[in-house]
């Protein structure tokens, strides 16, 4: 979600945008000005041009988000964030303390709440698109 379009990699000099992780220190490299705010704070920092623009997760939740009423520059699918994905963490001490099949159980249902999770974005995102599209948002998509 940008406030306005992206034609080259100047464009990204200065620009204020909210992307942690990896895909933020590429976007540095650029030239962009990162912030790392809360996902809590981003609907906010957007609308009142603290921030210039921002990633999120994709299509269906950035609709409930509501990205779409403060700008209709948007850029699919990100380099950085191939989809939602879900992992666990655990205090190693009291994981390795636990038996096999305690261990074992943890690893079955982190791996059926990544799939179930997966299985909503892959069924949600592609109506969600259109939605935003219907709305008048602009998907930009570059190869």
């Amino acid at each position: 979600w940008y406030s306005k379009e992206i034609n080259s990699a100047e464009d990204f000099n200065g620009l204020k945008f909210r992307m942690p992780g990896l895909g933020g220190k590429a976007l540095g490299k650029l030239g962009a000005s990162v912030q790392n705010i809360p996902g809590s704070e981003v609907y906010q920092a957007l609308s009142s041009g603290a921030i210039d623009g921002t990633e999120w997760i994709g299509p269906w939740a950035d609709e409930k988000a509501g990205f779409q009423e403060i700008t209709k520059t948007y850029y699919t699918a990100g380099f950085h964030e191939p989809g939602a994905a879900l992992s666990v963490a655990t205090n190693r001490d009291v994981f390795d303390s636990l038996t096999p099949g305690q261990q074992k159980m943890i690893e079955i249902a982190s791996g059926e709440c990544h799939q179930w999770n997966l299985s909503q974005f892959l069924a949600n995102n592609g109506a969600a698109l259109q939605r935003l599209q219907a709305g008048g948002v602009n998907r930009i998509k570059r190869n």
